[in-house]
């Protein structure tokens, strides 16, 4: 199967999952860290691929961006992908023979990829990953927000009918700026008095129960002792952020003024004029 469309749109996300779904195993092979300078590496490595997964089986190979290793033949003057698509139509002949070795491969530039390879008993199913509809990118950026801090006034559905044109990947970036324009916020609002409380030489000290022998009379500690003593035993006190194991700084809620404010700064990563060119394919 062949996994083609717009870049961000979760190709290589739907890839893993159908594998997770289907209890199988994986193996995820980048595209460009098949070729290697050496004479018959390549071709090499696409072999031992091939083993691995049917040593593996029930197993999914996947290859992401096949368009940089199967591209068409005859446009390489080294020859070495030549040679790699030539190695992939033997294995993919092999494989079809194979119970338990499934193919999927993934691209964003099908119009690239040798034809041979897109026949009827290779990669002859292929499925298109589209731009998600409205529908579509409220899932996607509820399950993002799933994993941060809200308040009350988000509101997703305004922020799905207004992300006409973007990738999953955009959305997700969308809700990621949010926060970091929250925590941005929330760190300009610590007040003096907070970092002074922090501060030993300049927060109010404990009243510790710590004075100096002389002469066999306890003499109370001055401000500068004290301020010494604190320094030392912060780590070891009661109050000390490293006995208590809390955090020092709270993840402030995203509201709907952060998601509006990252929607105002975002641009789809996929112009009118590439999303048409794409179509077109």
């Amino acid at each position: 199967i062949l996994l083609y469309g717009y870049p961000g749109c979760g190709k290589t996300l739907l890839a893993s999952a159908v594998a997770k779904e289907c209890g199988l195993n994986f193996i995820y092979v980048k595209g460009p860290e098949i070729l290697n300078k050496y004479i018959g590496a390549s071709e090499q490595s696409v072999r031992d691929l091939f083993k691995r997964a049917s040593a593996a089986r029930p197993c999914v190979l996947f290859f992401d961006e096949l368009d940089a290793i199967a591209p068409r033949r005859g446009h390489d003057n080294t020859g070495v992908t030549d040679r790699v698509v030539n190695q992939f139509l033997t294995e993919m002949d092999g494989a079809e023979g194979l119970n338990g070795v499934y193919v999927l491969a993934a691209t964003s530039r099908p119009d690239l990829i040798d034809p041979a390879l897109l026949r009827p008993g290779r990669l002859d199913k292929a499925l298109l990953c589209d731009l998600p509809n409205q529908a579509e990118r409220l899932d996607i950026l509820s399950k993002v927000a799933e994993s941060m801090t809200t308040d009350g006034s988000m509101n997703l559905d305004e922020l799905a009918a207004a992300t006409t044109g973007f990738t999953g990947a955009d959305l997700q970036a969308l809700v990621y700026n949010s926060y970091l324009d929250a925590v941005h916020e929330a760190t300009k609002e610590l007040d003096l008095s907070t970092a002074e409380k922090m501060d030993p030489n300049t927060a109010d000290l404990p009243d510790l129960p710590f004075h100096i022998l002389q002469a066999g009379q306890a003499q109370p500690l001055s401000r500068a002792d004290k301020v010494t003593l604190a320094k030392q035993t912060a780590p070891v006190g009661p109050k000390s952020s490293h006995n208590s194991g809390g955090p020092l700084f709270t993840p402030p809620p995203i509201s709907q003024a952060h998601l509006r404010e990252s929607l105002r700064q975002a641009q789809p990563s996929l112009s009118h004029a590439e999303a048409n060119r794409l179509a077109q394919m």
